[in-house]
Order: C-alpha cells, then structure tokens, then sequence
C-alpha cells in the first residue's frame, strides 16, 4: 500500500530538528512532534539529562499553539517532562510558562483545565511555588486553581506559601468565588457549571466560618470526576471501572484476566479509595476477589511501585494506575514481590505457581 501524502510528510517530519517538527507550519506535523516529545521525555530518568535544557525553551511556545489538538499535546510532553525535570529546570522556565498559560490556555476545555492542573501540581511538587502563587493574584481564573493546588499542598506535604499568603489568597477566593464555598447538603460546586456533582457521601462540621477541608474536597472531586470521564473515554482492554452508588471517592474496576495467563476467564474484583486530600496522596487499592500472585497479598492488599507514597506523583492518572495493576497480574514484579512463599514458588517451581494461580482463578473469580 502506497503511502498518503499525510504519511509521507509525517516520515520526512521525524527526521527534522526538534525546533523545526515543533513549529512546523503543518498542525499534523507539529501535533506528532509533540506526542513524540512526550514520549521521550517519559523514557528519561535522569533529571541531569542535557536534552532536558533544550526542550524547556520550547513550552513557552508549544503550549500557546492556536490549535486545539496540538495545544493538548504540548501539555502532555509538558507534563512529562516536570515528571522528570529538577526544581532547577522548573524554576528556570516556569515563569514564563506560567505567563503563557495565563494568556493562552484558559479554554475551558474539561482536558485542558485538568492539564493545566497536573501542570501546577508539578510546579509546586518541584518548589516552584513562588511563580504560581505570583501568577494566582493577577489572573482570577489561575488564582483559584492555584489557591486549591497550594493550599492542599501546604496542608499536605509542606511545601506551600506562608500562612500570610495563603490568608491572602483565601480572603480574595472567598469574595469572588462564593459558589466554590457552597457545601450544604454534600454538594460540591464549581465556578464552572461543566463540574457541578451532588450528593459526595463525605461529611465534614462546618463551624459557619471557612473550612479549609473544604478545599482539598472540592480538588479531589474536580480530579476524580474527570479521571472517571477519560478512563470511560479511554476504555482500557480488558479492564473497566465506575464509581460505587454516588460516592466519587470510592470506586470498582474489573479485571478481565489475560488469556495467556493463568488468570484467563477469571474476572476479578478491584477496590478503590480515594483519600479527600488526593491526588497528593494516592488512591488505596486493594483486590476484592482472591487472586494467587507474589505482589498480592491475601487480604487483597497491592504492592505497586506507583502507589507507594515516596514514589506517587500527583501527575499519575487512574488509567495509568489500572493499565499497571492489570500488567502486574499478567508479569508479576520481581521487584515488588509481597508474598514470599509464592514468590519463591514462582521463582522455582514455576508450573506448581501457575497450577495453584489457576485454581484459585477457577474457585474464585469464575463464579
């Protein structure tokens, strides 16, 4: 089959300098670049990596592309390359990213503003707390993202402003943002009518004053919704996952086991809870239905790399939580190995191993 000129063009692109492929005056071009950024950004674990300075220069520019689709991608090799960036290379490029996001990439678009809050989650995770809360006092819009992300950090982790900023900020939230503060009857409310979500089954004393919980709340419930709407989005293979009732923080996902595994045919339980200073603190998981595996313990208990808290980033979405979960029972992790007498089974007696996983499979999860 011959190659469409779209085809061509994109081949030839890949071969171009990075400052070229990302300005390209083709928007398809410019789209795969990114995308290609991204994904060797995510490749990179040295945050002293020298092609990490080069790409900082160009998000100032990528991320103000007046298209749509090209301006999500740029976010996405943003957000990936924070992931692996130090505090120095943050620092370095933050402000005037932080101006452009500012000028050109409040949509509105529901992608978008989560980005955009991954974008400042990261900020703050590598100190560049300054720079947020400076850009939060002159644009309203980055203010309230800002406030709930700093706030939540401060009371979280310990790395936010002082308690004269974050007063400040709060007093100017509270009289231009009331609607953000109505709580009554577990609602919780946004400024924007796209997240407005009833009956969160989490009560908190209100004492009639402002009630910081309230904050890390309504962050949490903005995140989770949207996790829930690109995971339904996305629709990972042979894995799937909703809230419980009407409780956002409190979710099950089901797990097809692969055919090529001893899990196959079995479908498997999975228990989600989102603590409500999440996503600075990550979800507990836990299997529901008894599974056979070195990283799984018998009450269910996961161990995962990306869970454990030295090791989770705010940046980390549920998709990517459940498409590890489900690769873990297909390639158990010899790293993370839980159980020790079934990690030793499945070192050394590898048929005995897949023997008892299928059996188990068999009594418990195809019922």
């Amino acid at each position: 089959m011959s190659e469409t000129e779209d085809e061509k063009l994109l081949k030839e692109a890949k071969e171009l300098p990075w400052d070229v492929r990302l300005f390209h005056k083709n928007w398809k071009v410019r789209n795969d670049a990114n995308i290609d950024l991204a994904a060797l950004c995510n490749s990179i674990t040295d945050p002293e990596d020298p092609r990490l300075c080069e790409f900082g220069l160009f998000f100032k520019n990528t991320i103000a592309d007046s298209n749509p689709s090209v301006q999500e991608r740029a976010l996405d090799a943003l957000i990936a390359y924070l992931k692996v960036a130090d505090a120095d290379s943050a620092e370095r490029y933050a402000k005037e990213v932080c101006d452009v996001i500012a000028a050109k990439c409040l949509t509105g678009r529901p992608r978008t503003v989560e980005k955009l809050q991954m974008v400042f989650m990261l900020l703050i995770e590598l100190e560049s707390v300054d720079v947020v809360l400076c850009l939060s006092d002159e644009t309203p819009e980055v203010r309230d993202a800002a406030f709930a992300s700093l706030e939540a950090m401060d009371k979280w982790v310990g790395a936010g402003p002082s308690e004269e900023s974050l007063e400040k900020l709060d007093d100017v939230r509270w009289k231009n943002f009331p609607e953000m503060n109505d709580y009554s009857r577990g609602t919780v409310c946004t400024s924007s009518e796209s997240y407005i979500y009833q009956d969160v089954s989490v009560t908190f004393q209100n004492s009639g004053g402002r009630n910081n919980n309230m904050l890390g709340l309504n962050l949490a419930s903005i995140r989770i919704l949207n996790e829930l709407k690109l995971l339904r989005k996305d629709r990972l293979m042979n894995c799937s996952a909703d809230r419980v009732s009407e409780n956002i923080f409190h979710w099950k996902a089901r797990i097809m086991g692969d055919p090529d595994s001893p899990y196959a045919g079995g479908e498997f339980l999975v228990d989600i809870h989102f603590p409500l200073n999440y996503p600075f603190v990550p979800p507990k998981v836990a299997f529901e239905t008894k599974v056979f595996h070195p990283n799984i313990d018998i009450t269910g208990d996961i161990y995962l790399g990306i869970l454990e808290q030295w090791n989770w980033s705010p940046a980390v979405t549920m998709t990517e939580v459940l498409r590890s979960i489900c690769t873990l029972l297909r390639n158990p992790d010899p790293a993370y190995f839980f159980v020790p007498k079934i990690a030793e089974m499945y070192n050394t007696e590898r048929s005995k191993y897949e023997k008892t996983a299928r059996s188990w499979t068999l009594m418990y999860a195809m019922g």
